[in-house]
C-alpha cells in the first residue's frame, strides 16, 4: 500500500481529490475547492521551490516566525479562508442561483468577502501586530467590505465570461482595474485614517 501510494502521479492525486469533492453535498463542494483554489494558488506561484527554501532558512535563522506566523498562515488561515469563501458562495447557491448573473454576482462578491473577513481578522493581527483584528471595529468591516466588493466583482466577472476566448489584452485591463481599484480603496481607507 505505501508503494502505491508513492508511485501514485500528481494528476492522479488531483484527479482522485476532484472525485471525492464530486461526492460532497453541492452546497459543500465551494468550500474545499475554495481552499484547494487557496494551496493551488500558493503553489503556482512559486511554492514548489520559494516555500521550501524559506521554510530553510527560517528554521534555522527564526524558528519562532515559522512556527508562530508563517505556518499558520500558510496551512491554516489562508487554505480557511477560502474554505469559509467557498461556504459562503455554496450556502447561498439556492437562494441567489435562480436569480441569474446579478446572483451569481452576488456569490462571488460574499465568497471573496468571506476570504477578506478571515484576511482582515485573522491573518493581518498575525503579520501586522498594529492591527487588531477586533471584530467591533466598523473600519476593519468595511476594509473586508470594500475588498470583496472589489474582488468579488473581479472574479465573478472573470468566472462568468468562461465562454469567451483568451484575449491577453482584456485579462490585463481587467487585473489592471482590480489593483487601481483595490489601491483607491486602500488609499482612501488611509485618508480616512481607517487603516
Amino acid at each position: 500500500m505505501l508503494k502505491e501510494h508513492f508511485s501514485t502521479s500528481l494528476p492522479d492525486v488531483l484527479e482522485q481529490v476532484v472525485r471525492w469533492i464530486d461526492r460532497l453535498p453541492a452546497w459543500l463542494r465551494p468550500a474545499f475547492l475554495g481552499a484547494g483554489m487557496v494551496f493551488g494558488f500558493m503553489i503556482w506561484r512559486g511554492g514548489l521551490v520559494a516555500l521550501p527554501i524559506a521554510f530553510g532558512i527560517l528554521l534555522f535563522t527564526n524558528p519562532t516566525l515559522l512556527l508562530h506566523t508563517v505556518l499558520p498562515v500558510l496551512l491554516l488561515y489562508a487554505p480557511g479562508a477560502g474554505f469559509l469563501g467557498g461556504l459562503l458562495y455554496g450556502i447561498t447557491s439556492p437562494v441567489l442561483r435562480p436569480l441569474g448573473k446579478p446572483g451569481r454576482m452576488v456569490q462571488f462578491i460574499l465568497g471573496t468577502w468571506g476570504y477578506c473577513v478571515v484576511l482582515v481578522f485573522f491573518i493581518m493581527p498575525i503579520i501586522d501586530p498594529r492591527s487588531t483584528g477586533s471584530f467591533s471595529i466598523v473600519e476593519d468591516w468595511a476594509i473586508a467590505g470594500g475588498m470583496g466588493l472589489v474582488f468579488g466583482l473581479a472574479v465573478g466577472t472573470g468566472a462568468m465570461s468562461a465562454n469567451t476566448r483568451p484575449n491577453p489584452a482584456t485579462s490585463r485591463r481587467v487585473v489592471i482595474g482590480v489593483v487601481l481599484g483595490g489601491a483607491i480603496l486602500m488609499f482612501v481607507m488611509k485618508l480616512a485614517g481607517w487603516w
